[in-house]
């Protein structure tokens, strides 16, 4: 394996999007907390296209953390996804938050500010990251 295939997460596996976002010891260890062991293992063994279709249809009715699993699962990989680049084109240090009560939080918030609700206090708090924007190149600004 190509030092560049590697992941730079966990140094062990081919950086495939399933990887990133499920075989990552990592994000697999948070997929581990919300998932039972039956459930987990199903899970982890379905193709990217069967496993997306899993996360996002056939839990639908799932609720974790009084947040429906499709949304979780969704932000989940956003933010895993999120953490991968940081590492991969910032080479900065990533502040290791728990991902889980992230994005449990951030769920949490917005459906919040979409139903109107006032965001309670110290929720924004949970997010870490930054605002990132794009800079043109100093020959571009002129």
């Amino acid at each position: 394996m190509a030092m560049g295939d590697c992941c730079r997460i966990c140094n062990r596996g081919v950086e495939f999007v399933l990887h990133v976002l499920r075989d990552c010891p990592l994000i697999k260890s948070v997929w581990s907390r919300l998932l039972p062991s039956p459930v987990l293992g199903r899970f982890c063994s379905l193709s990217l296209h069967e496993w997306l279709l899993f996360g996002l249809k056939e839990c639908s009715s799932v609720l974790i953390r009084d947040v429906k699993f499709p949304i979780l699962f969704a932000v989940l990989c956003w933010k895993a996804w999120f953490r991968r680049n940081a590492i991969m084109f910032d080479m900065e240090f990533v502040e290791r938050v728990d991902l889980l009560e992230s994005s449990v939080s951030y769920v949490k918030e917005i459906s919040r500010a979409k139903d109107g609700l006032p965001v309670a206090a110290g929720v924004s708090s949970a997010r870490r990251e930054s605002s990132r924007s794009w800079l043109a190149p100093p020959e571009v600004q002129a």
